[in-house]
C-alpha cells in the first residue's frame, strides 16, 4: 500500500492561498513586534497594485523620471542617517540611565545603606598581608 499524499499536493496555488499566506505573514510581523516591517509590506503591496492598474507607458515615464532626480538618491540616505542618530541617542539615554543605576548601587555599597546595619570601615585588609612592611610576609 502506498503512503498518502498530502492534500495540498494535488491542487494548484489559487489567489486565495496566497492571500492566506500574506495574511499569515503579517499577522506574524504583529506578533513579533515588527512594525516597520508591515509598513514596508504594505507600500510594497501599495507599489504592486498601483503599477498593475496603470499602462505600461506610464510606468516607464515613471521610473525614468524618478531615477533621473537627484535627491531620489539622497532621501534614502538621509532616512537611514535619520534612522541612526534616532537609535544611537536612545542607546544613549538607555546607558546612561544604566550607568545612573549602577552609580547608585555602588554609592549605597561602598558607603552603606541609610537604613542598614553597614558601616564605614576603620581599618582595611583583604588578606592579612601587610604589603609595606618587610616582615617576609609575602
Amino acid at each position: 500500500m502506498a503512503p498518502k499524499k498530502p492534500f495540498r499536493n494535488n491542487t494548484k496555488t489559487n489567489f486565495y492561498d496566497v492571500l492566506v499566506k500574506l495574511i499569515d505573514a503579517v499577522y506574524n510581523l504583529v506578533n513579533t513586534g515588527n512594525i516597520v516591517g508591515v509598513i514596508l509590506l504594505y507600500f510594497c503591496v501599495q507599489a504592486f497594485y498601483i503599477s498593475q492598474k496603470v499602462s505600461q507607458n506610464v510606468v516607464d515615464r515613471f521610473v525614468i523620471s524618478l531615477l533621473g532626480l537627484d535627491y531620489f538618491y539622497m532621501l534614502p540616505l538621509v532616512l537611514a542617517l535619520l534612522v541612526s542618530l534616532f537609535a544611537n541617542y536612545f542607546q544613549h539615554m538607555t546607558y546612561k540611565a544604566r550607568i545612573d543605576d549602577l552609580i547608585a548601587i555602588r554609592h549605597e555599597l561602598i558607603h552603606g545603606l541609610s537604613a542598614g546595619d553597614l558601616e564605614n570601615i576603620k581599618k582595611h585588609s583583604t588578606s592579612g598581608v601587610r604589603s609595606m612592611e618587610s616582615d617576609g610576609d609575602c
